[in-house]
């Protein structure tokens, strides 16, 4: 997988797997999703000035996020109204499972 930035090994395999969740719960295609990904990172980069930030949200909220703020263009300051609303606070079981699965695998 190709992204359009430079980050660090486990931050780019979190990443990865944040484009996962894109495809699975949001149902864009690996290149959209990467597309997604890339426009998120490289235009919030003078926010996130950490890559910590995604650590700290974690692969699916992140995916979360990135969904809401470019796939639907969505406004920041509702976004914790919108992800109350349509259910994504909670990380789903699956979702953990399979970042246990592919995250910690070094």
């Amino acid at each position: 997988m190709e992204f359009t930035f430079q980050t660090d090994d486990e931050t780019k395999c979190l990443l990865e797997i944040s484009v996962y969740f894109l495809q699975k719960y949001f149902l864009y295609d690996e290149n959209k999703a990467i597309e997604l990904m890339n426009e998120y990172y490289n235009t919030w980069k003078h926010v996130h000035t950490s890559d910590d930030f995604y650590h700290h949200e974690g692969a699916f909220h992140v995916a979360v996020l990135v969904h809401y703020i470019i796939g639907l263009r969505g406004k920041i300051g509702v976004f914790s109204f919108w992800r109350r609303d349509n259910g994504f606070l909670e990380t789903p079981r699956e979702a953990l499972e399979y970042f246990e699965r592919n995250y910690f695998i070094n």
